[in-house]
């Protein structure tokens, strides 16, 4: 069975992406109908007024966003775009913050070695000058 231009979304014959926005979908639908004028294409009309009629309200709109599919890649995309770089540089800081934690395990643990006499040669003898 082939898919036909009628079983595409409102939005798809729109050419937009699902939105609550009726402005948005209203000037989707001038744009396509630029595209399709009723005298010259009469098809390509009735098929977008359909769709504009489909989407003519957000509780018609936000209806067929509800029974869409979800387009995951998409959403995968948009998600990357907005959180991809705050991750790297949070693994970034996490990676530099383990850095300096065995920087300091190492030192206390060097420290804590020294018997009282090493501790005195390194530090000095703890006297005011």
């Amino acid at each position: 069975m082939t898919s036909g231009p009628s079983d595409k979304s409102p939005f798809a014959l729109l050419g937009i992406a699902p939105t609550l926005d009726v402005a948005a979908i209203k000037r989707a639908y001038f744009a396509a109908l630029a595209k399709h004028p009723p005298h010259s294409d009469p098809d390509g009309f009735k098929r977008i007024r359909s769709a504009y009629e489909a989407l003519a309200s957000q509780g018609q709109a936000a209806s067929h966003i509800l029974h869409s599919a979800v387009d995951v890649a998409a959403e995968l995309a948009r998600y990357r775009a907005r959180h991809d770089a705050s991750l790297a540089r949070a693994d970034q800081a996490r990676t530099a913050a383990a850095a300096e934690g065995d920087r300091i395990a190492r030192f206390v643990d060097g420290i804590a070695r020294l018997d009282l006499s090493q501790a005195l040669a390194l530090f000095g003898s703890g006297s005011a000058r």
